[in-house]
């Protein structure tokens, strides 16, 4: 089970390949969401292999699986709670600092960008007699940072 704040690279998106002949365009789009409960931090291309092709990669705000910053603090404070009228001060204190720093790293990621687009173009190149074909392929890995998910 991960740990909040955790951070990890996934391969969000493996070979997406677009691929034309000499007289032809091709255009591939790819889409993916971390593992619910991950946010992205940063992305990076890995460009396989390219013969006159493009590819651009955008992070896009989506749909997250997270913890909503209501059930973070529904969780802390349902600790809290019990560890103050159990007298165990120094346990409140610790969970209230961890609930701080909680809350501050799901305003610092959880509205930053969730999902990653990726898109490779390939262009033919040459004449009748000289034809050449065009291609481009990639793979995108994501730094992700861990929120939670609610239970």
């Amino acid at each position: 089970m991960p740990v909040v704040g955790q951070e990890r690279t996934f391969r969000l998106i493996d070979r997406l390949r677009a691929q034309a002949n000499w007289n032809g365009r091709d255009v591939q789009t790819a889409r993916a969401n971390p593992p619910p409960g991950w946010v992205i931090a940063e992305t990076e291309v890995h460009v396989h292999s390219s013969s006159n092709g493009s590819r651009s990669v955008s992070t896009l705000a989506s749909d997250s699986w997270a913890l909503s910053l209501n059930e973070i603090k529904m969780h802390y404070d349902d600790k809290i709670e019990a560890a103050a009228s159990d007298g165990k001060q120094s346990v409140v204190v610790m969970l209230r600092r961890a609930k701080d720093e909680h809350v501050a790293m799901f305003h610092a990621h959880y509205t930053s960008h969730n999902l990653v687009e990726a898109t490779v173009t390939a262009r033919g190149a040459g004449t009748f007699f000289d034809q050449k074909r065009g291609w481009d392929e990639i793979s995108v890995d994501a730094k992700c940072i861990y929120l939670g998910i609610p239970s």
